[in-house]
């Protein structure tokens, strides 16, 4: 999935991490506090996105991407 891609949920995609166990996702919500949300979800299924930290910026939720995508690399050693 490309960034800016529409999830299911109306969220839009800004990173996207995919790995044989699955994926994580940090997207954009129209929403009136904690736009940004980072989610894990199932292979290629969007539709199955849960697990969400939700956030107030954009650099919040980018780290927390990137601790969250490490913790899928180390379930595939």
């Amino acid at each position: 999935m490309k960034p800016n891609t529409v999830l299911p949920n109306g969220a839009t995609i800004k990173r996207n991490f995919i790995t044989k166990n699955g994926g994580m996702i940090l997207a954009w919500r129209d929403h009136s506090h904690d736009e940004y949300v980072t989610w894990y979800y199932d292979g290629t299924d969007l539709h199955t996105t849960c697990w969400g930290h939700y956030f107030d910026s954009y650099e919040k939720a980018s780290s927390d991407f990137m601790e969250r995508a490490k913790l899928l690399i180390k379930e595939e050693v």
